[in-house]
């Protein structure tokens, strides 16, 4: 039976909606950059290799009570801190790892003073780590 008008309209309403939801959730999440002068889309990255444990992230602020929210990142041999993003891995890759599982990850690195977005900052890193490759250690 085809679709009536009201039908087709209330679902071209409904995609508009997602696609919205979509680009607002990728907006404040996604590790956005500037150039240390300020430019917008100029992105600053590092190729590196890290090695540490996955954990959750630490938050900055630590007084008072926290969230049991957690933001999986790496705590390299040097107790430094990077988030990690996983959307060059396969879907879920980095949500997969263990905690405390020890892995070498492969990317490029944003240090945390050149992201735009506000979301990282409550977390104590040094950076936002796109990985391309991740290994588990033993």
């Amino acid at each position: 039976m085809p679709m009536n008008v009201k039908e087709i309209s209330i679902a071209v309403i409904a995609l508009a909606v997602l696609a919205g939801i979509a680009g607002v959730a990728r907006v404040a999440f996604a590790p956005e950059v500037v150039s240390e002068s300020g430019t917008e889309g100029e992105v600053i990255s590092v190729p590196r290799v890290l090695e540490g444990r996955v954990t959750c992230l630490p938050h900055r602020d630590r007084a008072g009570p926290q969230t049991l929210e957690c933001a999986l990142g790496l705590e390299t041999d040097a107790g430094e801190f990077y988030a990690l993003d996983g959307s060059d891995l396969e879907p879920n890759a980095i949500i997969a790892l263990d905690q405390s599982e020890r892995i070498r990850a492969n990317g490029h690195t944003v240090p945390i003073q050149a992201v735009s977005s506000n979301f990282w900052f409550k977390y104590d890193i040094l950076g936002i780590m796109r990985v391309e490759s991740v290994e588990i250690l033993k």
